[in-house]
């Protein structure tokens, strides 16, 4: 949940991702800055795309993308309250894929939604 700044492969959760599909299960919502290879999730991820995951699209930081080289992707969310939105619907792909039955356990309105 931290601002990232960096030059090069500067990510919200990771810089060089080497088994992103390995990640599973995370996101991140702070702040990403950098010159080249930023990403909202991961600066580079070789390919690979994290599983159940999510990045806060903030706008005005250098982070455009989930992954910022590389290939890859995760579930962008818009705004702050679909960090804490408990949709979990699978047909709809506009809304965020939160699992608050096996997965997260939701901590709105006081903090980001955390593992069970």
């Amino acid at each position: 949940t931290g601002n990232v700044y960096g030059v090069m492969g500067a990510g919200g959760l990771v810089g060089n991702c080497i088994l992103c599909d390995m990640v599973k299960n995370s996101y991140s919502t702070g702040e990403v800055r950098g010159s080249s290879k930023v990403g909202g999730f991961a600066g580079d991820s070789n390919g690979y795309s994290p599983v159940n995951s999510y990045w806060l699209d903030r706008p005005g930081d250098d982070a455009t993308q989930c992954i910022g080289w590389g290939g890859g992707s995760c579930t962008a969310l818009g705004a702050e309250s679909d960090v804490f939105d408990e949709t979990h619907n699978v047909y709809d792909t506009s809304a965020p894929l939160w699992d608050f039955t096996s997965i997260w356990q939701s901590n709105n309105p006081t903090g980001y939604p955390s593992l069970q």
